[in-house]
């Protein structure tokens, strides 16, 4: 890919968000990660996950789209819990 460090970079779909597990809302992608502020609505931790809660819609240019959130979640094996 010749064209990874320059303006073309993002044609590439890889590299762009079709490349990514994020979604596509009205048929379009995110916008470039360098162009939006993702904010952290809440985080939580446990014993037995943790989690993280981020309003994703100012990475996407769609019109009249009210919100989206994308809720993260990490099941670390081997973690220590409480009922054990």
């Amino acid at each position: 890919m010749p064209d990874t460090f320059n303006n073309k970079r993002y044609t590439y779909r890889l590299l762009n968000s079709y490349g990514h597990p994020v979604p596509e809302i009205d048929g379009k992608l995110q916008l470039e990660a360098t162009r939006v502020h993702p904010t952290v609505v809440s985080t939580h931790f446990t014993d037995d996950k943790d989690s993280i809660v981020m309003d994703i819609t100012p990475a996407y240019d769609v019109a009249n789209l009210k919100k989206v959130l994308r809720t993260h979640e990490l099941h670390p094996p081997g973690r220590l819990r409480r009922d054990r």
